[in-house]
């Protein structure tokens, strides 16, 4: 995995070409992006790609999603998808090598440091555990349509 180091780096091509963006409102303009809308649909996406085929994920905080009688966030989502890359990870029904590319696109700043603060501790530790250079999450804005 290449290492970015800016947005703009963010949004270049990869080999792995699912692209899933998750917000409840917004929609990006570039047409690679897979859209979810709510916590349900990004984990059954997830799950249909498979994490391996994942290159790119960027995450809204505010989802208004409150099904099954709790708040689910892009933070909820984010917290999902490390603990499911874990759990394959130890099976063995993935290596581990691969970890896609994260921004936060949300515009509640406390939320993008959340996020933020889930993801980058867990590629520091993949980082350790691999020998690979993983990239940081980084706060960003693909080009959206409301």
């Amino acid at each position: 995995m290449k290492h970015i180091q800016s947005f703009d780096d963010f949004l270049t091509e990869s080999n792995n070409e699912v692209w899933i963006y998750l917000d409840d409102i917004r929609t990006p303009i570039d047409k690679k992006w897979t859209v979810v809308r709510n916590y349900k649909d990004f984990t059954k996406t997830v799950e249909k790609h498979g994490i391996d085929n994942i290159s790119k994920i960027s995450f809204d905080h505010d989802l208004n999603d409150f099904s099954g009688g709790s708040e689910k966030t892009g933070k909820t989502a984010a917290n999902w998808f490390i603990e499911t890359f874990m759990d394959m990870q130890e099976s063995g029904k993935i290596s581990g090598e691969h970890f896609p590319e994260v921004t936060v696109h949300s515009d509640n700043p406390v939320g993008v440091q959340n996020i933020i603060g889930l993801i980058n501790p867990f590629l520091k530790m993949l980082n350790k555990q691999t020998g690979n250079q993983y990239t940081q999450a980084l706060a960003g804005k693909p080009l959206f349509k409301a």
